[in-house]
């Protein structure tokens, strides 16, 4: 046998070795017992190839989206076939976000200038207010510092835009160089006042979900404080009690499902991990409460905050430990859905906590990376978790989104979703710029981007009884989805 016959022979065995092992991967991956129908195998080569060109054009120009500032690249991605066609892709549930940054900014500074007795505060920040921040009140209980909201749009040109500014990120509010969180926490306190006036919130809520609805996202999950603090002029925060804001968001849900019968909300009730113990196992107590009151809406426990700058989830371990007393006394479970493992340090080991106390979903956890073991457990456990790519990216946790872990955890079996976390804050709307940026980062095939959107609801907070109907409602949007191209 000459050396050629050799190296022949040895070279078709490499190459099936090779394609293999390419198999074995790809069957660990959690979308692995997705298929294919001949229709959505044509529309998957035609994404492919979409992507394909784009990936030749960047690599061209040395100019790759995923590994910049999204507010750089924002207006690119607006502009590609791809982007335009995952509007169209139904995306099942949004797991992840949060109410106060959902819907649009734009919707609340033309909101807001439209509407009476709305006022911003457009003073030097002191420690009470700080600039941008909307509020109602009555004529003459204005406090000093707040202007009419209406006649700075008339009086100042830039005024709208000015106010937007402060309500969302730019590329200018998050260079290297600054605290992000900083800058991030302060978006919520301009809002707050807007959201929470009697008179505004059912409204801003049914725009809100009508976003969702025109992004072809059916079912979402709302972290909510849920608190007495809907006011209006005659009443200040206090007066109307926590079961008012949950029955706020009702009458918002029931508005859109008169347009959209199969759009589905529920709301996770959320603390603050940067409060001490006391007062969450007092506010554990309150959600107990409002869930036994409000069970078709409210459905589980969570505590949001910088991670790295608030108590570790270990130190609630008393308010945890209360929670099955607590579930005799009210006869309802809480279940918990955990922000854990949104960090970067080796040190941050809340996921431990997390898996003990049973979370049935993880809020980001980034750095489960960190502990096979972990790893194994959320596996054995089916948890799944809330992957929120460019929430990562624009809180500096991962810049480049090829490298993000959540491909390492997709392509290991763990379940994923996708979600936006905050997008109103980070000045966009939906799930469409998510799904791009995993496609396009992470070598995504339509397998991986049917059980992304299908895990939105497969692991959503529904009864069996909602689940089937949402799942059949989804499957329908699916197959018209691929039937349009």
């Amino acid at each position: 046998m000459s050396a050629c016959q050799t190296q022949e022979v040895s070279t078709t065995t490499y190459s099936e070795s090779r394609s293999s092992w390419q198999d074995q991967n790809r069957q660990r991956r959690f979308s692995a017992e997705m298929t294919l129908s001949d229709a959505e195998k044509a529309l998957d080569k035609r994404l492919d190839d979409m992507r394909s060109k784009l990936l030749q054009s960047y690599r061209d120009n040395n100019f790759y989206p995923t590994a910049r500032n999204f507010y750089h690249v924002k207006s690119e991605i607006e502009q590609t076939e791809l982007f335009q066609t995952f509007q169209k892709m139904p995306k099942g549930g949004l797991l992840h976000a949060h109410d106060l940054a959902l819907g649009s900014a734009w919707y609340i500074v033309d909101d807001a200038i439209a509407r009476e007795h709305c006022y911003v505060y457009w003073a030097e920040e002191g420690e009470q207010y700080i600039k941008g921040q909307l509020h109602f009140f009555a004529e003459n209980d204005v406090p000093e510092g707040f202007q009419s909201v209406r006649e700075m749009a008339q009086n100042e040109p830039d005024f709208r835009q000015q106010l937007h500014d402060l309500l969302t990120f730019d590329a200018w509010t998050t260079p290297d160089s600054i605290n992000i969180w900083k800058e991030f926490e302060p978006m919520f306190q301009r809002r707050l006042g807007y959201i929470n006036y009697k008179a505004v919130f059912e409204d801003y809520y049914y725009a809100a979900f009508d976003s969702l609805l025109k992004d072809n996202i059916q079912h979402v999950e709302l972290r909510s404080i849920i608190s007495p603090s809907i006011y209006d002029l005659e009443h200040e925060g206090g007066y109307y009690p926590r079961d008012s804001m949950v029955n706020f968001f009702r009458k918002s849900l029931r508005r859109i499902q008169q347009k959209a019968p199969q759009f589905s909300l529920k709301l996770i009730y959320t603390g603050l991990r940067f409060l001490p113990r006391p007062i969450i196992c007092a506010d554990l107590v309150a959600a107990f409460r409002t869930k036994k009151a409000n069970p078709d809406l409210v459905v589980g426990y969570d505590l949001v905050g910088e991670e790295d700058g608030g108590y570790p989830t270990l130190y609630h371990l008393d308010c945890w430990d209360n929670m099955d007393s607590l579930s005799r006394e009210y006869g309802v479970d809480m279940p918990l859905f955990l922000h854990d493992g949104e960090s970067n340090w080796h040190d941050n080991t809340n996921l431990y906590d997390a898996l003990l106390l049973r979370t049935q979903r993880i809020g980001h956890g980034i750095n489960l990376f960190r502990f096979p073991y972990l790893e194994e457990k959320v596996m054995e456990n089916d948890i799944c978790l809330e992957i929120c790519p460019l929430s990562n990216q624009i809180l500096k946790y991962t810049p480049d989104l090829r490298i993000h872990p959540g491909l390492a955890y997709l392509s290991k079996g763990i379940p994923i979703s996708i979600s936006s976390d905050d997008p109103s804050v980070f000045g966009y709307e939906g799930l469409s710029y998510d799904y791009w940026t995993v496609y396009m980062a992470w070598g995504l095939d339509l397998r991986d981007m049917k059980q992304i959107s299908k895990n939105g609801i497969l692991y959503g907070a529904l009864s069996e009884a909602e689940k089937k109907k949402a799942l059949a409602s989804w499957e329908e949007a699916w197959g018209a989805f691929v039937q349009s191209f």
